[in-house]
């Protein structure tokens, strides 16, 4: 799969994440968007180097404390980053990805 594809998957998962989001009041600004982000990551990794792994929610990390994401090679078991996510404002990137979907889909 090439970047390209892995993008549009991952704003096509992401808008319906949204839109589930929007029609039920239920959703969390951060915690609820994170299975199309994990899955893009995954993708993204998988695309880049077959060996890199990515850990959602990995355990204390030590000076890096508690990351809500870790890439690892499985191979050396190396670290190549950590990842963080924020909460979403809801308005702000429904309009982002609302653009950016109707740049890259049309």
């Amino acid at each position: 799969m090439s970047f390209i594809d892995i993008a549009r998957a991952y704003l096509r998962d992401l808008r319906k994440e949204l839109d589930t989001a929007q029609s039920s009041g239920e959703a969390t600004p951060e915690l609820s968007f994170r299975g199309s982000l994990d899955n893009f990551f995954k993708n993204l990794a998988d695309c880049v180097n077959p060996n890199i792994r990515v850990i959602l929610e990995p355990k204390n990390q030590g000076k890096a404390g508690r990351p809500d994401w870790r890439f690892h090679d499985s191979v050396t078991m190396g670290v190549y980053g950590y990842v963080e996510a924020k909460g979403m404002n809801s308005i702000t990137r429904l309009v982002q990805i609302n653009c950016l979907m109707h740049q890259r889909l049309s």
